[in-house]
């Protein structure tokens, strides 16, 4: 109970100097004295002084606290102003027995410490014998061992490794500490392979003591490839694909590419061996291929290892035809006979005479089908011709086809069309028009005419070819094929087909209409150096050509005279008409035909008119003048007067009444009309103004209506005395309103002339009670207000009520009383809890009692309020506090309560299973608590804690209370942090990270989360993966320095509505990004100045990125090994905007 003890002497102290209460006399008699006897101490004594007080300890080590409590027990230092602090501890050996050396700084610059001693600072030295049992527990250095851990990221430690590396960082001398191996673990993430090993550290009794157990984790690339006799099948359909040829290992080599089994080039073909099953060409060959997987830890193919496959195939090629390439042939064949059918013999021996095939190339059947006319002369019969051309055999057909035979008695008397050529050829050159082609049925028509011919329909006329020129002028010939329909079935006189030539001219006029240039030459007409001038023709026609519209000489130009032109000597608006005429006709190359006229509006006069708004002072003066204070002006009293007073001549300024608005409801009283001046000077006239400006007159012809307020006293007592208020007293705002609900909003003011109570502060109210209150009326003769003059009415009432609260009925209201109680390590004062509490609370808000014992005290609030006094609560409650010392036992302690208020504290970090609906106090050790499901922490973190991964993972609520303005400075691992917290939604503006090393699932699953974390310092964090994986609420811009991020692994995974800006972080050491991206359907952010030099694998990086279509074609990718599907699914991505990799 020192520490407490030395607190009562302060409180002596201070009221020594600042109370004469005589009940304190003592204390100050005690304090004279102690400075009688200091005062005569120099500064020699006081060093010699306290290095007596260290010299007491041969065995053990002082603290501060004990030093301060042994300067304040002898009498050197009662009022606590010597600082004392430990500056550095040294193991020296001296004839053979090892020491500890420690150097303690002892300052004061207080100026009401005593004449002798102010303002100096000693150094002294405390040497005492090392025992085993001063030994440090390794416990102490966890956070410098897990440093030297972390430092490995991409291979495991060896115990030698480590414990030089332990040695190197200074932490201890060789063989100072121990390290063995426990056991190793392993989890794999795309093409990169976690793994884990827990290492045990062994203090070996030189400087520590005990054994701690520490996780190393690190990150190696894994081959994920597999045999590649798992694709035999695969490969063994791209053999085959080729059954009449050998492979070439080029052709071979470009099939397995585009099979896509794998990358391009991911499998290597080589021929191992080629066998002829024949002696001779063209029969069954088979070849041996071997298929090489190049799938390794270096790269993301998936094949390894290699297989061997056999191909089998044949030369020999079927060479024959599908027999329908012979129809026409067989029909001529066919033909042969007119007047006669064949036999099956016959026909089936013309077949084998007439070279068409082989002999025995094609077979002849008869289809029994046969058909005959009315007429009995004309017979139909049908043959079906069988190819029997096969592989093995040289026949050239194969496949079967059916022709008809038509045959008849008839004799053909037709002649061969040639005996009319001269005919034909004179009909042909008939044609008028040598400059267009015949038309088909305009020369039919003419045949079908011409008697000298045939009749109608003996001869049909149709076109061969249409030579196509190639220039607008050309030589054409027109090929006519006129065909004799004569044979012996009619009685048409000609028969076979004639070819003849008709040689014509065609000319192509190109030249378009002049209006087809419209636009142009009324853009080259409104110029705007051409805005107060006059075109010439001259330089129209130079402009035309300069804008390529026509050459020379194409367009010819011509102006009418002068029109609208007012001002010849002054200048003025002028009017234009240029009329432009196309000069291309088909015998030249000019472009243009037809006329146009174009209008050219300019003008060379000036406006000397200044805007209105230059005489606005004036024209307010007029409106304001003594004249028409009490009466409105009318718009030609204006004119007038603007003319008197020479501003500007007649109808220079055009004055309009806008509106006139009467500010009381009543006759007479305050009005305002609004003017519009319109000045309506420009070029055309000698007017000195222009534009207009809106100005208010304001003038007032009222006449007094308002009332005496005592003529509605009686209806102002009625409400008063309303019986709602009969127990209990109007406020001034509840009775205001009241009066502004009858009478009309400010009609009336209320005020207090005399209440019996102050409710604002007391929980009672006695009786009885008069309340007295003026009504002012507002209304005077200049505005709307309807009475004037004031009264004074009583309110009398008759109500006690008791509004004081039951704190102990308000579980919020204890739970923060429990979190001010807890707030404190240490036992508290009565006093200085009651002072706490008071700051929230109020003064004098509760009574307290404190019962303590060893390890817990029960304080006891007891509310102070009731019916007859201000204070607001009232009610009993015992509170419990844990003591926490300085035991490494006290260090491990969580002080929590449960959702009964029941207080308890547990040393283990994980409240998993846990009811605690509120934290107190955090254990003091590294590590901290994990899976908190409650609502409130403490308001502050404690510097030790270093480690706070998976603390909220699953927190039900969307705030934690107590945390957003922790000092997170000393935190370097948060990973899984507010994991599966899907409601918390906390600005943690203030968090500092600028000693986190890892945010690894922070916000996983948060999925409500969107808090403000704009500008954390992120300095020195190397892991980002899964931070925001299914936030699918956030979108922040992260401001964010990103210098020492290695790993982005599912960072934005998920997270479906992110959009923020991220385009200024810098990812020079980014190694890892593997589904940065996936399914982070909204962003497209530009990241295409993102250093990507260190990037070794990006798979599934961008996959289902719907809306993303950045530029990152600038990447360089070179280092990057894994890249599967990256892209996938990210439609709108440009190809020409992604990655260029090398494989």
């Amino acid at each position: 109970m020192k520490k407490y003890k030395q607190s009562i002497k302060k409180i002596g102290l201070l009221l020594v100097i600042f109370s004469t209460l005589w009940s304190f006399s003592v204390l100050i008699l005690s304090s004279k004295k102690y400075y009688s006897q200091s005062i005569n101490e120099n500064a020699n004594s006081l060093k010699f002084e306290i290095q007596k007080i260290l010299d007491t300890r041969n065995h053990s080590s002082w603290t501060e606290q004990e030093l301060q409590n042994e300067l304040i027990t002898h009498n050197i230092d009662n009022a606590e102003q010597i600082t004392i602090s430990e500056l550095n501890s040294t193991e020296i050996e001296v004839n053979n027995v090892k020491k500890i050396e420690t150097f303690w700084k002892f300052k004061n610059f207080q100026k009401s410490f005593n004449k002798q001693f102010l303002n100096f600072e000693i150094t002294l030295k405390h040497t005492r014998n090392l025992k085993t049992n001063d030994l440090v527990s390794i416990v102490k250095i966890q956070s410098n061992l897990q440093q030297i851990v972390n430092k490995e990221f991409k291979k495991p430690w060896t115990s030698a490794s480590l414990e030089q590396a332990i040695v190197s960082n200074n932490i201890d001398v060789a063989g100072g500490i121990s390290v063995k191996a426990v056991k190793q673990q392993e989890s794999r993430s795309a093409s990169y392979e976690w793994n884990s090993s827990e290492w045990i550290f062994v203090g070996n009794g030189i400087n520590y003591k005990d054994e701690i157990t520490l996780i190393h984790k690190w990150l190696t690339k894994i081959d994920s490839s597999v045999s590649i006799s798992q694709i035999n099948t695969e490969l063994q359909n791209v053999l085959d694909n080729n059954k009449n040829s050998i492979w070439t290992k080029q052709k071979l080599q470009k099939a397995v590419n585009f099979a896509k089994l794998d990358q391009e080039n991911a499998i290597l073909v080589e021929e191992v061996s080629f066998k002829d099953e024949r002696s001779w060409t063209g029969d069954e060959h088979s070849n041996l291929w071997k298929f090489i997987g190049q799938g390794n830890v270096d790269n993301d193919f998936k094949y390894k290892n290699e297989t061997t496959l056999t191909h089998q195939w044949n030369n020999k090629i079927d060479s024959s035809q599908n027999i329908f390439y012979a129809k026409s042939q067989l029909e001529e064949l066919l033909s042969k006979k007119i007047n006669e059918g064949w036999t099956q013999n016959d026909l089936q021996t013309a077949i084998d005479n007439s070279k068409i095939d082989k002999i025995g190339g094609i077979k002849v059947e008869q289809v029994e089908f046969k058909s005959q006319t009315s007429t009995d002369s004309l017979n139909v019969d049908q043959w079906k011709f069988t190819g029997n051309g096969t592989i093995d055999n040289e026949f050239l057909y194969k496949g079967q086809i059916t022709l008809l035979h038509q045959w008849n008695d008839y004799k053909d008397t037709s002649k061969d069309i040639g005996v009319i050529a001269d005919l034909l050829v004179e009909i042909v050159n008939e044609k008028e028009d040598k400059n267009s082609p015949w038309n088909q049925q305009q020369l039919q028509d003419v045949i079908d005419n011409s008697k000298k011919i045939d009749s109608p329909g003996g001869i049909s006329v149709s076109e061969k070819i249409i030579n196509q020129r190639s220039s607008n002028s050309i030589n054409e010939v027109q090929t006519l094929l006129f065909i004799g329909k004569g044979n012996e079935n009619n009685n048409y006189k000609y028969k076979g087909t004639i070819e003849l030539n008709f040689n014509w001219t065609k000319i192509e006029n190109t030249t378009q209409s002049i209006f087809n240039i419209a636009n142009q030459l009324q853009n080259i007409i409104n110029k705007k150096e051409y805005k107060n001038k006059q075109w010439t023709s001259l330089a129209l026609e130079q402009a035309i050509i300069a804008e390529e519209l026509e050459s020379t000489g194409g367009i010819s130009i011509t102006s009418n005279q002068k029109e609208n032109n007012n001002f010849s000597s002054t200048g003025g608006a002028q009017q234009t008409t240029w009329t432009f005429t196309g000069k291309g006709t088909i015998k030249n190359e000019f472009k243009y035909d037809g006329q146009i006229s174009i209008i050219h509006n300019w003008n060379d006069k000036v406006d000397n008119s200044f805007n209105i708004k230059t005489i606005e002072n004036k024209l307010q003066n007029i409106l304001n003048s003594d004249a028409y204070k009490d009466k409105k002006w009318n718009a030609i009293s204006l004119e007038n007067e603007i003319i008197n007073q020479n501003l500007d001549i007649a109808n220079g300024i055009i004055v309009q009444e806008l509106e006139t608005v009467d500010l009381r409801s009543s006759s007479g009283g305050p009005h305002q009309t609004t003017w519009k001046f319109i000045g309506n000077g420009n070029s055309t006239n000698p007017f000195k103004y222009n534009g207009e400006i809106t100005l208010i007159q304001k003038w007032n012809n009222y006449q007094d209506t308002t009332k005496p307020i005592s003529d509605i006293q009686s209806k102002l007592q009625d409400i008063v005395d309303s019986a709602e208020y009969q127990e209990k007293q109007w406020t001034l705002a509840e009775l205001q309103k009241e009066i502004d609900n009858t009478f009309g909003i400010k009609q009336i003011t209320v005020k207090s002339s005399k209440l019996n109570d102050n409710l604002d502060f007391y929980s009672w109210k006695p009786e009885p009670h008069t309340d007295k209150y003026i009504f002012q009326g507002n209304g005077n003769g200049s505005n709307q207000y309807l009475y004037k003059g004031h009264v004074e009415l009583e309110h009398n009432w008759n109500k006690r009520v008791d509004t004081t609260i039951d704190f102990t009925k308000d579980k919020e209201m204890l739970i923060d009383l429990y979190r001010i109680i807890g707030s404190k390590k240490g036992a508290w004062f009565n006093e200085e809890l009651k002072l706490t509490i008071e700051k929230k609370y109020g003064k004098n808000s509760f009574e307290i009692k404190i019962d303590d014992s060893e390890d817990l005290q029960q304080i006891q609030l007891t509310g102070t309020g009731s019916i007859e006094n201000e204070n607001k609560y009232k009610g009993n409650y015992v509170f419990k506090k844990y003591i926490i010392g300085d035991g490494i036992n006290d260090n491990f302690k969580i002080i929590y309560l449960d959702s009964k208020l029941n207080l308890s504290y547990q040393t283990y970090f994980d409240f998993e299973k846990t009811d605690a609906i509120a934290i107190l106090s955090l254990a003091t050790s590294e590590n901290s608590v994990k899976n908190f499901k409650g609502k409130y922490m403490p308001e502050e973190l404690p510097t030790q804690i270093e480690n706070i991964d998976y603390m909220f993972a699953g927190n039900p609520n969307d705030k934690i209370v107590g945390i957003e303005n922790w000092d997170t400075s000393n935190i370097k691992s948060m990973k899984g942090t507010f994991e599966n917290a899907s409601k918390f939604n906390q600005d943690l503006d203030k968090w500092s990270l600028i000693n986190a090393l890892t945010i690894e699932s922070i916000f996983q699953g948060a999925s409500s989360f969107n808090g403000n974390i704009t500008n954390w310092k992120t300095n020195n964090v190397i892991n980002f993966s899964s931070a925001f994986e299914g936030a699918s609420s956030f979108n922040r811009d992260l401001n964010w320095i990103t210098s020492n991020l290695e790993f982005m692994i599912n960072t934005f995974r998920n997270a479906t509505s992110f959009n923020g800006d991220i385009s200024n972080w810098w990812v020079g050491e980014l190694v890892v990004m593997d589904g940065a991206f996936e399914n982070a359907i909204n962003f497209n952010c530009d990241i295409s100045s993102w250093t990507t030099t260190k990037l070794e694998s990006m798979g599934v990086a961008f996959r289902n990125a719907k809306n993303f279509n950045q530029d990152l074609s600038k990447w360089d990718v070179r280092s990057v090994g894994y890249h599967s599907m990256y892209d996938s699914g990210a439609d709108k991505w440009q190809s020409n905007y992604k990655p260029r990799f090398n494989n």
